[in-house]
């Protein structure tokens, strides 16, 4: 009797309109998909590679290095709003790591929220959306039209009723989704040829990613078949299930960032810039003439250059000093302390950025849409936990380049940023005292070369999201269960 119920509902749901409006929406994002995907994945690359030549080049300027991001594979998959996150990394040799351009200034770090149309908004949005518009009169529409009485008087159980229709909702949305999964991975074959690019873990990541898809679209069937067995007419079960559907996809993950940008305490973005002006500004003409003044300098007398006019030598005569190694070094100390207190607090400003959008996905956990999308960004190795892995190969990179110019350059390293430490000229009590901090040259020879991590694939990782959506298929279908059993079927 069951194959009769999942046959009857297929029939009825293939020949239906929805059904073929969702198979043209499903092809057109998919090919859609592939197509931009295939443009941008081509130009990030070739940006990436030329990016990484510029790099390799300046590694040895200034002691500053840049490392860069390698375009992520799987972004037709997950995006994760990765455009939106730095592609290239500034080291300073203080522990400083910042998004930034070669030469450029560091950008905000907070992404704006935007989301690409890729194969997780597809799901998330589209076939979630008509997971509940194929099984939203399943029950109440059948007990207005009087069949569900029919069906209920024969020898079945309740519980294969509600399976033999579910089973045949999620047959016929796995259709089309594996029709368009099918497009957009030959669009890709034909622009990238990206069998040839995924490694065997890629096609590992993608199956992850498939098997949480068709258990979140498993769960918007089973909310469809729930509130219908909940409601006595099929337009009241419709607005309900709409009701939830915007909630879970939009309202609660919007709402979760408000509330952790409440409750959190961390620097807005005008603090860290001012605090930024501050560390820069701790070490000026005027601040160094007042600090010298108190540590009564002994700077000698500076030889004047022969090719000057005699003019010139009268007039500078007796008044143009050169610093002494004390003075050197007590500006090289300042500069030092200047930069390792910035590195310090740029460090603990991008730790508490993260603490905060780690709070507001913790909180955002509450919708099941949110923990579909961060269990398939952990699979897929995309999104904020790529990030994190990002800044991790950074930071990992600094010790060991660090430790490269130790045994380099000696104990004592120049932590300060070399464009301050040029020449700085100070007046104290009428004498040009010039200091020159000396910034050795790095050998460009043996330099370290960074590596990306990557973690293996591993279901622990995101074992926990797995677990909630299970559970929240689990919870739905003994709502819905609970709620046929009482449920009265009678035509009214």
């Amino acid at each position: 009797m069951i194959k009769e119920i999942i046959r009857r509902e297929l029939f009825e749901y293939l020949t239906s309109f929805k059904f073929a409006v969702l198979m043209i929406l499903t092809l057109a994002l998919f090919l859609m998909n592939g197509t931009n995907f295939g443009e941008n994945y081509s130009k990030s690359f070739s940006e990436y590679s030329k990016n990484i030549e510029e790099h390799r080049r300046s590694i040895g300027l200034g002691y500053i290095v840049y490392v860069d991001r390698e375009p992520n594979s799987l972004g037709f998959c997950v995006d994760g709003g990765e455009d939106f996150q730095p592609n290239i990394l500034r080291i300073e040799l203080s522990g400083t790591i910042l998004p930034g351009e070669l030469g450029g200034e560091e950008p905000v770090l907070i992404p704006p929220n935007f989301e690409k149309i890729d194969w997780m908004l597809i799901v998330k949005a589209l076939f979630s959306l008509f997971a509940i518009l194929l099984t939203y009169d399943a029950i109440s529409g059948e007990k207005e039209q009087g069949t569900l009485a029919l069906v209920c008087s024969n020898s079945i159980s309740i519980g294969s009723i509600l399976l033999g229709k579910y089973l045949a909702a999620l047959i016929t949305l796995l259709i089309p989704f594996f029709i368009g999964i099918s497009i957009g991975l030959l669009t890709l074959e034909g622009q990238l040829g990206i069998f040839n690019l995924f490694s065997g873990e890629d096609f590992i990541r993608l199956g992850l990613f498939i098997a949480l898809s068709i258990i979140f679209i498993s769960l918007f069937i089973l909310l469809g078949l729930s509130v219908s067995s909940l409601t006595k007419r099929s337009s009241i079960s419709l607005l309900l299930l709409f009701f939830i559907w915007v909630m879970l996809l939009f309202v609660i993950p919007s709402l979760s960032g408000i509330i952790a940008d409440s409750i959190s305490e961390t620097p807005s973005e005008q603090e860290f810039f001012i605090h930024k002006a501050e560390v820069v500004l701790s070490v000026t003409p005027w601040k160094l003439e007042q600090h010298y003044k108190k540590k009564d300098p002994k700077p000698a007398l500076a030889e004047l250059p022969s090719w000057l006019p005699p003019e010139a030598v009268n007039a500078m005569s007796g008044r143009v000093y050169q610093a002494s190694q004390e003075m050197i070094d007590e500006l090289q100390r300042m500069l030092d302390e200047g930069a390792l207190q910035f590195a310090s607090f740029s460090n603990e400003y991008r730790n508490a950025i993260w603490a905060k959008q780690k709070l507001a996905r913790n909180i955002a956990r509450i919708s099941p849409s949110a923990v579909f999308q961060y269990a398939a960004e952990k699979s897929t190795h995309s999104g904020f936990p790529r990030e994190l892995y990002f800044f991790s190969s950074a930071k990992d990179y600094y010790g060991g380049y660090r430790n490269y110019i130790s045994s380099e350059v000696g104990e004592r390293i120049p932590y300060h940023r070399p464009y301050l430490s040029s020449i700085w000229t100070v007046n104290i009590d009428g004498k040009e005292i010039t200091i020159r901090v000396p910034y050795p040259k790095l050998p460009e020879k043996d330099i370290p070369q960074f590596s990306e991590k990557k973690p293996s694939i591993s279901i622990y990782e995101s074992l926990s999201d797995i677990a909630l959506l299970f559970l929240w298929n689990v919870m739905v279908f003994f709502i819905g269960f609970i709620a046929f059993i009482r449920y009265d079927v009678r035509a009214q």
